[in-house]
Parts: C-alpha cells; structure tokens; sequence
C-alpha cells in the first residue's frame, strides 16, 4: 500500500510554524548583552551602580507622560517567567516601578497605560516618578527592545457560567 506524503511546501509551513512558536520575544545578539544576573531588586536599590548595563526587565505600563524633550513611562515591574519567551508573570506583588525615556517620535503605538510589556533597556541610572503623591527615585532605562504582549496571550480556561480561569 503506498504512503501518503504530504506537499513540500505544507511540510515546510508546518515546521515554520512550529519555530515561530519556540522563538523568543528578545532578538539573540541583544540577548548575549543583557546581564541577566542583574534582577530588579538590585537595580531598585542602586541604579546608578548599574548604569551602562544592558538588562530585561518585565512589567505593566501604568502611566505615560510627555515631557519637552521625551516621552517618559512608568512601568510597574513584574519578574520574566524564566522561559525563553521572557514573559511578565503577572502575580502580585509589583517589585515597584521602573521609567523608559523614549525620544519623541520613538514610543510604539501598542505602548499604553494596561499593556503587559517585556523590554530591554540599558540602565541611565535614576529618575524621579511622581505616582502617588510623593516624589521616589527609580531605576530609569534607555528602551532597545520592546515587546507588548497581546491580550490573549495568557490561556484561559472556561468553566461554566461565564467564569474563568488565567494559571
């Protein structure tokens, strides 16, 4: 009985498409500069001992201001899952705020107050975020790489009458 093949160009899609989904969101040349050793907890600390370093970091986007010069946004830091897609893993509670300056004309568009970001960034050093009343020194990053993740990127499970469930 003779085999069933499957077209070329199918076979190669299907293995396209299996790459895409194990790709990571933090293109590999910057990834080799990033000091992942450097968690947010030390860089809240001390930002200024880390300046010039390259690091990710993982987060919601809480505000964006526009300033005269730059466009400055507070993200509210959430450690990366530790998988190769370097996720945000959305479980409170925040490690604090972090800030990126971006040039005018640099921000995303999908870069809004919600959004679930993964950015790598080199560390300026300290900048003052004004969120609840009082002014806080918090680490202050030069953006190279962004990524928003979608809404839909988190499985959710359904379970009966209009409930759900996000692992």
């Amino acid at each position: 009985m003779p085999s069933a093949r499957l077209p070329n160009w199918l076979l190669g899609g299907m293995v396209a498409v299996l790459l895409m989904g194990c790709a990571t969101t933090i293109p590999a040349s910057l990834a080799r500069r990033v000091s992942w050793h450097v968690g947010f907890r030390d860089l809240y600390h001390d930002p200024t001992a880390y300046r010039g370093q390259v690091v990710a970091l993982g987060g919601i986007v809480s505000q964006i201001e526009f300033l005269a010069t730059n466009y400055r946004v507070a993200v509210r830091e959430f450690p990366l899952d530790g998988s190769a897609m370097h996720r945000p893993a959305i479980k409170p509670p925040s490690g604090g705020i972090f800030l990126l300056r971006f040039a005018i004309g640099e921000l995303p568009g999908n870069v809004q107050p919600g959004a679930e970001i993964t950015v790598v960034g080199e560390v300026l050093g300290k900048g003052i975020f004004w969120g609840y009343g009082e002014a806080e020194e918090v680490p202050l990053l030069a953006p190279q790489h962004i990524h928003v993740w979608g809404a839909s990127w988190r499985p959710r499970i359904q379970i009966g009458l209009g409930g759900s469930f996000s692992p």
